[in-house]
């Protein structure tokens, strides 16, 4: 598990490029346009950043993934362990 956590670093951005090139949208939003997949509340829209946090599962190969976009408060949480 790894994430980026400054706001303004591409987080959405990345996620946007992974879910389309997994083929899971048709294409790739952008924040600053106010059109990314993950970022869908009005707010979120109006203000260029993510404000709530959002999920999307997407395949690639033979595995599954859950990418988490996250606003950037949370992502100074301590980080996660996986068991």
């Amino acid at each position: 598990m790894e994430y980026l956590h400054t706001l303004t670093q591409g987080k959405t951005t990345l996620s946007e490029g992974m879910l389309y090139s997994a083929g899971e949208i048709r294409k790739i939003g952008r924040v600053d346009h106010g059109d990314a997949f993950l970022d869908s509340h009005e707010i979120e829209r109006d203000k260029g950043i993510t404000m709530f946090s959002k999920q999307a599962v997407m395949r690639f190969r033979d595995t599954e993934f859950t990418l988490l976009d996250l606003p950037v408060t949370l992502t100074f949480l301590p980080k996660w362990s996986v068991l």
